[in-house]
């Protein structure tokens, strides 16, 4: 009874708060307005993906607590999930400094892993039978950092319909494929939350939001990590980093470039592989194309784990193809590093050229 249950309330809930997004968001103050130059969308849009999200994972690990003792790491793990979901429903809302959320996330992934030493990375397996110890102090910072950059990268392939529900439906399936980790009724009332996210993502009804893309990033962590340690037979390191590559990758990209040009290192732009690619093929041919790089390599390194580490090789070099393959093959080689630029110094560089011209015709 319980499983029917749990994904049936799970499905209600959330499809009441998204298709009742609009007024709720007006309530909550949880609206995002194109104010700003990088923000495509025509019309004020909801930010109550992250509600719904949460409501669903509340109702899932309330029945699962009813139902059989209440799992350590369960509880921890909705907890850190809780966090992130209330600091980033703040950050829509009002704003937050990076500083304080990059603060906040350490701190509590940390809290969570010293409660959890089994969530700590300790060892590294690869596929390829190779396992390599780690100080359990060095594991712990490396296991937070590690976990923190993940939900913040996650946090920042939102950027068009469709990749944050879509890729998060797939790390989901793919893991629960490849470990059976969860009860099927907890997957099913997961899937069918973000399913109906989709149904109106899609459509450009309603963004996740800060709060939406922390709670996948966050929760997707929490149980990579339980099935790293709770099933070492079935997913080594390589294979998760396949998994996990892309927005990681693409995060670690755009803060390298951001210092490189001088640039305040959460500065907001348009440099990441979404906008890349959206410029290139579109609003939907982006989500189609970063989609298809994230579950390509991941299909791979699961079906074939011996060789996981040559797919990731392949996979860091179709990523950096991605984001630097010319679209003008002779002018844009010469300047792959730098075309994609920020708004502000793009902007600055626009009135410059139009002010020179004036004073050419003038003369």
């Amino acid at each position: 009874m319980v499983p029917i249950l749990a994904v049936a309330l799970c499905l209600i809930a959330s499809w009441l708060i998204l298709r009742h997004a609009a007024p709720i968001a007006n309530r909550l103050g949880l609206i995002d307005r194109p104010t700003e130059a990088r923000k495509i969308h025509a019309r004020p849009t909801p930010r109550m993906g992250g509600l719904a999200f949460i409501v669903a994972l509340a109702i899932s690990a309330g029945l699962s607590a009813i139902d059989r003792e209440p799992d350590r790491v369960l509880l921890w793990g909705s907890g850190l999930v809780a966090f992130h979901f209330i600091m980033g429903a703040i950050d829509d809302h009002r704003g937050l400094p990076a500083a304080w959320r990059l603060l906040g996330s350490i701190v509590a992934c940390g809290l969570t892993l010293a409660c959890n030493d089994e969530l700590v990375i300790g060892a590294i397996r690869l596929s390829a039978g190779v396992n390599l110890e780690i100080p359990h102090a060095a594991a712990l910072i490396l296991t937070t950092l590690g976990i923190v950059f993940f939900i913040f990268s996650v946090n920042l392939m939102d950027g068009r319909n469709g990749i944050l529900g879509v890729n998060g439906l797939w790390w989901l399936a793919l893991l629960q494929a490849s470990t059976n980790m969860l009860p099927m009724w907890a997957f099913l009332a997961a899937a069918v939350t973000l399913l109906a996210f989709l149904r109106f993502n899609l459509r450009g009804l309603l963004f996740a939001g800060d709060g939406g893309a922390y709670v996948v990033g966050s929760g997707i962590a929490v149980l990579a990590l339980a099935i790293y340690a709770r099933r070492p037979d079935t997913m080594a390191f390589d294979q998760l980093m396949v998994l996990f590559l892309l927005p990681v990758l693409d995060a670690a990209r755009v803060l390298i470039r951001r210092t490189w040009l001088h640039m305040m290192p959460f500065q907001a732009d348009n440099s990441h592989l979404h906008h890349v690619l959206w410029r290139r093929a579109g609003d939907r041919g982006a989500a189609r194309l970063y989609t298809a790089a994230i579950i390509g390599p991941s299909t791979l390194a699961a079906l074939l784990p011996s060789l996981a580490l040559p797919i990731l090789g392949a996979a860091i070099g179709f990523f950096f193809m991605l984001v630097y393959w010319p679209t003008e093959p002779v002018r844009a080689s010469a300047r792959s590093w730098r075309y994609v630029r920020s708004l502000r110094f793009a902007s600055a560089q626009h009135v410059t050229v139009r002010a020179i011209r004036r004073v050419r015709n003038r003369g």
